[in-house]
């Protein structure tokens, strides 16, 4: 039925005083931003249209995990109370300020929170580091050897930044045992030389021959972990 305007005579309206201000209420959520100054509210009740602040020192009840902060969208369909919510993380600038999550409340039950995955979260970016496990059974031998890890990379890498490795952990294999090294700096002598797949690295590391004391034995090196860090080419 299509709708057809009105126009009202002797100050008489069809809608009652509720209803209109049901409506002017809405109005008003649907254009601004509520700031909420409760301390403990719960999110589940935030069934209504409208855009909500939440800050520090007011964190709600039943917000995405680890989350202390930020702006509450709330979406209702009025025919089936379907209701949906959005809510933006405060976080902090470049960082996680980006972060989104969604949920659904259908039937009367609110689903969980899911975040809407973005491309920092796919790709690894300027300034990020990952501590990767090195595969264990191998020992580098004079002038170098391919490393292999444990797991591959979780993220791909942008073709606009450069993994280098930057520390790492070497155990040093003698003929009567062995000792562990910490934190040893190897930043001059390595080459990272990346396979086909993005999220996948090949890693050379050379090294100059090491000997035991003066029976001029040489020394395996075994790499247990090593730190990658991603810079600007």
């Amino acid at each position: 039925m299509a709708y057809e305007k009105q126009n009202w005579q002797n100050d008489i309206t069809p809608l009652s005083d509720a209803r209109l201000n049901y409506m002017e209420d809405g109005i008003e959520r649907a254009n601004n931003t509520i700031v909420v100054t409760t301390a403990n509210t719960d999110l589940n009740d935030y069934t209504e249209t409208g855009l909500y602040y939440f800050s520090t020192s007011y964190t709600p009840i039943n917000i995405p995990t680890s989350l202390v902060n930020g702006w509450l969208s709330v979406i209702k369909s009025i025919p089936n109370s379907l209701v949906k919510q959005i809510f933006y993380r405060g976080g902090t600038a470049d960082k996680n300020d980006y972060e989104t999550y969604v949920r659904t409340k259908v039937g009367g039950i609110w689903s969980n929170w899911q975040r809407v995955m973005v491309e920092d979260d796919l790709y690894y970016k300027a300034g990020d580091s990952v501590t990767l496990d090195w595969k264990s059974g191998g020992y580098l031998t004079a002038g170098g050897t391919q490393i292999q890890f444990s797991v591959p990379l979780p993220k791909r890498i942008k073709s606009t930044i450069s993994p280098t490795i930057t520390s790492g952990r070497l155990y040093v294999r003698m003929p009567s045992g062995g000792y562990l090294v910490n934190n040893v700096d190897i930043l001059e002598d390595n080459t990272i030389v990346l396979k086909t797949y993005g999220n996948i690295l090949d890693v050379i590391i050379t090294h100059s021959t090491a000997y035991e004391g003066t029976n001029n034995v040489p020394l395996g090196l075994q790499v247990s972990q090593l730190k990658i860090e991603f810079e600007n080419k």
